[in-house]
């Protein structure tokens, strides 16, 4: 990136099929997201971005991890992209914060984007919308769950362990746990810690404050899909409020929550192709390479 940091980006490239970036929320990687890439990859061109201190990509100085800097990354790996690999129409499945990273890109460019799948992006309402003392209270919450977490191991296999019997993880296969788990530690002498620290998450939720981007929503003219699940009702509302704000289709996946792409990463493949599929044929046959750069 232009101020140093690094980011690692899964490439599973087939220059036949049409240009699909992933990225993933606050917390989790690339790898977190393995089963999913991997059905993308089936059919689409995969480009697959870990966040700044997240995943493989290098931890950076904290006073960096702003929601400024964020979104600037996300234009600057599109540019990126596009420089390595020349032009071409592109499509944007993000979870979560990463979303909201995508928006903004095309706020910034018109058309960077042909169309996107967002998975229950965060977006911030402004204090006077009678959304956002709701939104503020569930990001609190989440800083102080961040700050209650155990963030180092003896090794995956304990992490595995102690999260399998979790209510938050019961939707979870065993390897798309241990996907989970191998995707945010990292090796630190004997033991495995969380490659996003504690204050490095705990920042991605504070920073997400709304100023003005809110009101812009409505101004993006690419067809803009919001995959939500069933459990959340403000997730509900906020994805009723974007739908009637700024003009958003939206799906609603039962059995799931905020995990879907690693819950259930083969339909949420399917729905994702399908609304891509309603500009352009896919080819699932030509040859794909797999790497990282």
């Amino acid at each position: 990136m232009s101020d140093g940091a690094v980011l690692s980006v899964r490439c599973c490239y087939a220059a036949n099929r049409p240009r699909i970036l992933i990225g993933h929320g606050n917390g989790f990687s690339v790898n977190a997201f393995a089963q999913l890439v991997d059905s993308v990859a089936t059919w689409g061109s995969v480009l697959a971005i870990d966040l700044r201190n997240h995943g493989l990509s290098s931890r950076y100085k904290l006073e960096a991890h702003t929601q400024a800097r964020l979104r600037l990354d996300m234009i600057e790996v599109i540019d990126h992209f596009d420089k390595v690999f020349g032009p071409a129409p592109t499509y944007g499945l993000f979870h979560s914060l990463s979303g909201l990273h995508a928006l903004y890109a095309e706020l910034n460019k018109p058309n960077r984007f042909r169309r996107l799948v967002l998975i229950e992006p965060p977006v911030s309402p402004p204090p006077t919308h009678n959304l956002h003392n709701r939104q503020i209270a569930a990001q609190i919450s989440l800083v102080e769950a961040t700050q209650r977490r155990r963030d180092r191991f003896s090794s995956i296999e304990e992490m595995v362990d102690r999260l399998r019997d979790r209510p938050r993880f019961q939707y979870l296969s065993l390897q798309a746990l241990q996907n989970y788990c191998g995707g945010v530690l990292r090796k630190e002498g004997k033991n495995w810690i969380l490659h996003c620290s504690k204050k490095v998450e705990s920042a991605g939720y504070e920073n997400n404050l709304d100023d003005g981007f809110f009101s812009l929503l409505p101004s993006i003219a690419i067809p803009v899909l919001l995959l939500s699940s069933d459990v959340d009702s403000l997730v509900q509302d906020l994805t009723n409020d974007l739908v009637q704000h700024a003009g958003f289709d939206s799906h609603q996946v039962s059995d799931s929550t905020h995990l879907m792409p690693m819950e259930i990463p083969e339909t949420v493949s399917t729905i994702s192709r399908d609304y891509f599929g309603k500009d352009v044929e896919f080819c699932s046959k030509a040859p794909r390479t797999d790497l990282y750069k």
